[in-house]
């Protein structure tokens, strides 16, 4: 369940960060990225759902309070690895799979 929370904030984050203005998209980009910078503001509400969506899930597993809090912290995470890390471009598609792969396995095995 974290794992997947914490995927969803770093998606969200990942979107709101394509669709900013001050983030240049190359014309060989992929189809998703050109298109994030040809529609930001659609990107913009997904990545307000996505948002809520783990947000949702924190307070359905800690409570309002705890999840609230835990939100932000996870906020925060997401903000910073997606700030610091993607104009760098060491993240790949392929490297941040096998990384949730791994760590949902981890989460599974310690709850079992």
């Amino acid at each position: 369940m974290y794992t997947l929370i914490g995927l969803l904030f770093l998606v969200g984050f990942y979107l709101c960060y394509r669709t900013s203005k001050t983030v240049k998209t190359p014309s060989a980009a992929p189809l998703l990225q050109r298109r994030m910078a040809a529609n930001p503001q659609g990107f913009r509400w997904a990545a307000a759902l996505v948002f809520f969506a783990g947000w949702t899930l924190l307070v359905i597993t800690m409570g309002w309070g705890a999840g609230s809090f835990a939100m932000l912290a996870y906020a925060m995470c997401a903000g910073s690895l997606v700030v610091l890390l993607a104009p760098f471009g060491f993240v790949r598609r392929r490297q941040l799979l096998i990384l949730a792969a791994v760590s949902l396995l981890l989460e599974f095995l310690i709850r079992s």
